[in-house]
Protein backbone atom coordinates (compact mmCIF):
# COMPACT_ATOMS: atom_id res chain seq x y z
CA UNK A 1 0.00 0.00 0.00
CA UNK A 2 2.60 2.52 0.74
CA UNK A 3 4.78 1.72 -2.45
CA UNK A 4 1.25 2.36 -4.37
CA UNK A 5 0.74 5.60 -2.23
CA UNK A 6 4.08 6.97 -2.64
CA UNK A 7 5.59 5.51 -6.15
CA UNK A 8 8.46 4.77 -4.97
CA UNK A 9 10.33 1.58 -2.69
CA UNK A 10 12.96 3.56 -0.82
CA UNK A 11 9.79 6.27 0.11
CA UNK A 12 7.63 3.73 0.98
CA UNK A 13 10.27 2.24 3.00
CA UNK A 14 10.18 4.88 5.14
CA UNK A 15 6.67 5.71 5.38
CA UNK A 16 6.33 2.37 7.29
CA UNK A 17 9.34 2.51 9.63
CA UNK A 18 8.08 6.15 10.13
CA UNK A 19 4.34 4.14 10.70
CA UNK A 20 5.96 1.75 13.18
CA UNK A 21 7.29 4.73 15.22
CA UNK A 22 3.40 6.44 15.45
CA UNK A 23 2.12 2.60 15.97
CA UNK A 24 4.25 1.94 19.06
CA UNK A 25 3.98 5.26 20.27
CA UNK A 26 0.11 5.03 20.22
CA UNK A 27 -0.33 1.61 20.77
CA UNK A 28 -1.11 1.70 24.93
CA UNK A 29 -3.91 4.06 24.05
CA UNK A 30 -5.57 1.66 21.52
CA UNK A 31 -8.43 -0.79 22.63
CA UNK A 32 -7.77 -3.56 20.36
CA UNK A 33 -10.35 -5.77 18.70
CA UNK A 34 -11.35 -6.23 15.42
CA UNK A 35 -10.61 -2.78 14.09
CA UNK A 36 -6.33 -2.75 14.92
CA UNK A 37 -5.49 -3.47 10.87
CA UNK A 38 -7.83 -0.68 10.27
CA UNK A 39 -6.06 1.57 12.58
CA UNK A 40 -2.55 0.17 11.06
CA UNK A 41 -3.35 0.61 7.93
CA UNK A 42 -4.79 4.33 8.30
CA UNK A 43 -1.52 4.91 9.92
CA UNK A 44 0.64 3.45 6.88
CA UNK A 45 -1.83 5.51 4.57
CA UNK A 46 -1.33 8.52 6.04
CA UNK A 47 2.37 8.10 6.23
CA UNK A 48 2.73 7.65 2.87
CA UNK A 49 0.49 10.19 1.72
CA UNK A 50 2.49 12.39 4.25
CA UNK A 51 6.30 11.52 2.36
CA UNK A 52 4.74 11.66 -0.93
CA UNK A 53 3.29 14.93 -0.44
CA UNK A 54 6.67 16.41 1.08
CA UNK A 55 8.84 15.37 -1.71
CA UNK A 56 7.64 17.96 -5.04
CA UNK A 57 8.06 21.08 -3.74
CA UNK A 58 11.02 20.73 -1.28
CA UNK A 59 12.77 18.97 -4.27
CA UNK A 60 11.89 22.00 -6.59
CA UNK A 61 13.83 24.07 -3.53
CA UNK A 62 16.77 21.90 -3.22
CA UNK A 63 17.34 22.19 -6.75
CA UNK A 64 17.45 25.93 -7.23
CA UNK A 65 19.56 26.36 -4.05
CA UNK A 66 21.84 24.24 -5.85
CA UNK A 67 21.45 25.50 -8.84
CA UNK A 68 22.24 29.12 -7.20
CA UNK A 69 25.19 28.12 -5.38
CA UNK A 70 26.66 25.99 -8.53
CA UNK A 71 29.96 27.21 -9.41
CA UNK A 72 29.97 30.10 -12.51
CA UNK A 73 30.88 27.46 -15.28
CA UNK A 74 27.39 26.19 -15.01
CA UNK A 75 25.64 25.94 -18.58
CA UNK A 76 23.75 29.53 -18.37
CA UNK A 77 21.53 27.95 -20.63
CA UNK A 78 19.84 24.93 -17.84
CA UNK A 79 20.04 27.53 -15.38
CA UNK A 80 17.23 29.76 -17.20
CA UNK A 81 15.36 27.04 -18.09
CA UNK A 82 15.46 25.84 -14.44
CA UNK A 83 14.77 29.44 -13.02
CA UNK A 84 11.32 29.94 -15.65
CA UNK A 85 10.18 26.19 -14.05
CA UNK A 86 10.55 27.51 -10.51
CA UNK A 87 8.43 30.85 -12.07
CA UNK A 88 6.18 28.94 -13.39
CA UNK A 89 5.25 26.09 -10.75
CA UNK A 90 4.81 29.34 -8.14
CA UNK A 91 2.63 31.03 -10.41
CA UNK A 92 0.84 28.06 -10.56
CA UNK A 93 0.88 27.43 -6.84
CA UNK A 94 -0.23 30.92 -6.45
CA UNK A 95 -3.85 30.17 -8.75
CA UNK A 96 -4.79 27.19 -7.02
CA UNK A 97 -7.59 27.65 -4.74
CA UNK A 98 -7.37 29.04 -1.00
CA UNK A 99 -7.48 25.67 0.73
CA UNK A 100 -5.11 23.93 -1.51
CA UNK A 101 -2.59 26.73 -1.50
CA UNK A 102 -2.81 27.51 1.88
CA UNK A 103 -2.03 23.80 2.69
CA UNK A 104 0.93 23.83 0.17
CA UNK A 105 2.37 26.94 1.97
CA UNK A 106 1.94 25.57 5.93
CA UNK A 107 3.90 22.07 4.79
CA UNK A 108 5.87 23.27 2.13
CA UNK A 109 7.41 26.63 2.59
CA UNK A 110 6.85 26.85 6.32
CA UNK A 111 7.77 22.54 6.68
CA UNK A 112 5.23 22.37 8.97
CA UNK A 113 3.81 18.58 9.71
CA UNK A 114 0.77 17.71 8.64
CA UNK A 115 -0.86 17.91 12.60
CA UNK A 116 0.59 21.31 12.44
CA UNK A 117 -0.71 22.13 9.12
CA UNK A 118 -3.95 20.60 10.61
CA UNK A 119 -4.08 23.15 13.83
CA UNK A 120 -3.00 25.96 11.67
CA UNK A 121 -6.50 25.27 9.49
CA UNK A 122 -8.58 24.40 12.28
CA UNK A 123 -9.31 20.74 10.25
CA UNK A 124 -8.56 17.16 11.23
CA UNK A 125 -5.38 15.96 10.46
CA UNK A 126 -6.90 13.77 7.52
CA UNK A 127 -8.32 16.59 6.40
CA UNK A 128 -5.43 18.49 6.28
CA UNK A 129 -3.82 15.14 4.18
CA UNK A 130 -6.59 15.12 1.73
CA UNK A 131 -6.44 18.91 1.41
CA UNK A 132 -2.63 18.08 0.62
CA UNK A 133 -3.14 15.11 -1.87
CA UNK A 134 -5.69 16.93 -4.09
CA UNK A 135 -3.48 19.86 -3.90
CA UNK A 136 -0.20 18.46 -5.08
CA UNK A 137 -2.05 16.45 -8.07
CA UNK A 138 -4.00 19.56 -9.24
CA UNK A 139 -0.66 21.07 -9.20
CA UNK A 140 0.69 18.56 -11.22
CA UNK A 141 -2.03 18.66 -13.92
CA UNK A 142 -2.09 22.42 -13.90
CA UNK A 143 2.31 22.81 -14.37
CA UNK A 144 2.05 19.84 -16.73
CA UNK A 145 -0.64 21.71 -18.64
CA UNK A 146 1.17 25.38 -18.69
CA UNK A 147 4.83 23.44 -19.48
CA UNK A 148 4.31 20.52 -21.27
CA UNK A 149 6.06 18.41 -18.85
CA UNK A 150 6.25 17.50 -15.31
CA UNK A 151 8.10 18.60 -12.65
CA UNK A 152 11.30 17.00 -12.52
CA UNK A 153 12.32 15.18 -9.09
CA UNK A 154 16.17 16.10 -7.78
Amino acid sequence: MATRITGDGSLAEDALQESWCKVLRGISAFRGGPTACRWVRRIVANSACDIRGRTLLRREVRLERAREQADPGADPETRASDREMLRVLRETVALLPAPYRRVIELRFERELSTAETAERLAVSRSNAATRLDRALRLLRRRFQARTGQRPRPL
